[in-house]
């Protein structure tokens, strides 16, 4: 007993230094810059070498890819603040409206695959056990939850839809704040192509989280006739990936690049296809933006 104690002792210390470690890391890439940003100079101040600063991570791009996953779990986190501070809709409304939501897609699920509910229920645990199924993975179906929610409790004729939109961008927009933060998005993506990096496994699984987060919503838009439904919402979610990756490469180029801007003036052009007043015109959009 007394060396499982030492052992979860040991273990638990180990975890507290490596966020200590990330926090630190994120401190000063936001003050630095990534490039400017040594190895040695963060090590130091968590009072480590270099080589023990890497004994918590393995190599420098594991490190590195640990770093914009933490960056990624801070803006998830946002997310929900965003979604729950100020809003008309009460945390325990959404909570609930999650669950429903919840259900709702999982029936969609069988209904598109064809798939029995046991095996449909077998597959779901398997996932959930499954050692891929991380932290940030559930915390981003909530967070996808979450939005749907808002939307579900949304009346007929509220602009809730420009709010959710509008804090959702600004989520998408908050690397482009911090330059370093650009550059080491951009060093890393460069090394994604290498199945055997730590960056490729990083990218699926951002993929994954941004359907996460947005697909339900989207859904949602497109039920209620608010989005058009000629794309298919995982292909709408990749194209704003997709847009917004390029913005934060032209950003190194152009430090003056307004990516949050943009990316409202694209929520503008989508094909809405309800009336004229569902479109979240890009003026009412930027005095949200203002308010916020």
């Amino acid at each position: 007993m007394i060396g499982m104690t030492k052992k979860r002792g040991s273990y638990s210390k180990g975890v507290l230094k490596r966020q200590e470690i990330l926090s630190q890391a994120l401190k000063l890439i936001a003050e630095n810059g990534f490039e400017s940003t040594k190895l040695r100079e963060l090590a130091e101040s968590v009072n480590l070498s270099e080589a023990g600063l890497l004994h918590y991570f393995g190599t420098k791009d594991d490190l590195y890819v640990e770093i914009l996953r933490e960056n990624d779990k801070n803006e998830l986190y946002e997310l929900f603040r965003l979604n729950t501070e100020n809003s008309a809709i009460r945390p325990s409304d959404a909570e609930t409206e999650c669950k429903k939501a919840e259900a709702e897609a999982d029936q969609d699920n069988l209904q598109d695959s064809g798939t029995d509910s046991v095996s449909a229920a077998t597959a779901s645990s398997e996932h959930k056990h499954s050692g891929s199924e991380s932290s940030m993975s559930e915390l981003a179906e909530r967070a996808g939850k979450l939005l749907d929610a808002r939307l579900r409790l949304m009346p007929s004729q509220s602009r809730e839809h420009v709010d959710v939109l509008s804090r959702l961008v600004r989520i998408m927009a908050h690397k482009a704040q911090v330059p370093g933060l650009v550059e080491l998005y951009s060093y890393i993506s460069v090394r994604a192509a290498d199945k055997a990096n730590p960056a490729h496994a990083y990218f699926l699984e951002r993929r994954n989280i941004s359907s996460a987060i947005s697909v339900p919503m989207l859904k949602r838009l497109q039920k209620r006739g608010i989005v058009s439904s000629k794309l298919e919402p995982s292909d709408l979610n990749r194209i704003f990936n997709a847009v917004t990756d390029g913005l934060l490469v032209q950003r190194l180029i152009d430090p003056d690049l307004d990516i949050e801007r943009l990316l409202l003036e694209l929520c503008t052009i989508i094909d809405w296809e309800r009336d004229p007043d569902s479109n979240p015109d890009i003026e009412s959009i930027k005095n949200h933006r203002s308010q916020s």
